[in-house]
C-alpha cells in the first residue's frame, strides 16, 4: 500500500520529464491506482470475516482508507508535473478518481459474490490493461483514454472517464446492495 502511495507520483513525475516520450506512464499510474486500491479491497481472512456480525458496506467502508494515501499520492504527482503536463488539470484528476473507484467497485462487486481475494486478479489485470492502453493508444480520436497532445479530443476523454466513473459508483452501489450476509444472518 506504501508503496503504491509512493510509486504512484514517482509515475508522474517521470511522465513530466519527457512527456512527449514517456507519456505512457501516465496511463500505467491511471491503473496502478485501480490495482492497490483493488489489492487493498481483499478479505485475505474471508473464512473468517465472512461470519461476523459486520456487512459487506461496513467493511468496504473500513477498507476505504486505503483510498487517501492514493489519491494524494495521485495530486501530489499532479503537483509536481505541474505545467509540463497538458493544461488539463481536471481531467487528470478525474482520471485518478476514477481509476479509485473502479478498483475498489471491481472488487466489491467480486467479494459480494463470494471471492475471498478477488484484488489479487483485478490489481494485474488494472495496471497491464492501462499500459496496453496507454501505448498501445487505439484509436485515438474515437477512444482518448490518455490524451497529450492538444489537438486530441480532450473533452471526449473527459466524457469517457466520467463515464468510468458513473460506472463505477453503480457497481460499487449495487454490490453493496447485494453484499452476501455473515452466515446465519439475514441480509441487511
Amino acid at each position: 500500500m506504501a508503496a503504491g502511495s509512493l510509486l504512484v507520483p514517482a509515475l508522474v513525475a517521470l511522465a513530466a520529464v519527457r512527456p512527449e516520450a514517456l507519456w505512457p506512464l501516465q496511463g500505467v499510474s491511471v491503473g496502478l491506482l485501480a490495482a492497490v486500491v483493488a489489492w487493498s479491497m481483499d478479505e485475505r481472512a474471508a473464512a473468517v470475516v465472512d461470519t461476523l456480525p459486520r456487512a459487506l458496506w461496513w467493511r468496504t467502508a473500513a477498507r476505504a482508507v486505503a483510498v487517501v494515501p492514493l489519491a494524494a499520492g495521485w495530486l501530489a504527482g499532479l503537483v509536481i508535473a505541474g505545467d509540463r503536463f497538458p493544461d488539463h488539470t481536471a481531467l487528470f484528476v478525474l482520471q485518478g478518481v476514477a481509476a479509485l473507484a473502479a478498483g475498489a467497485a471491481l472488487t466489491t462487486w467480486r467479494r459480494a459474490g463470494g471471492a475471498p481475494a478477488p484484488g489479487l486478479i483485478v490489481a494485474p489485470v488494472s495496471v497491464v490493461a492501462a499500459a496496453v492502453l496507454a501505448l498501445v493508444r487505439p484509436a485515438p480520436e474515437r477512444l482518448p483514454l490518455f490524451p497529450i497532445w492538444e489537438f486530441e479530443e480532450w473533452a471526449l476523454s473527459a466524457v469517457i472517464w466520467w463515464g468510468v466513473l458513473a460506472g463505477a459508483l453503480g457497481l460499487l452501489a449495487a454490490a453493496l446492495t447485494r453484499g452476501r450476509a455473515p452466515r446465519g444472518r439475514a441480509p441487511g
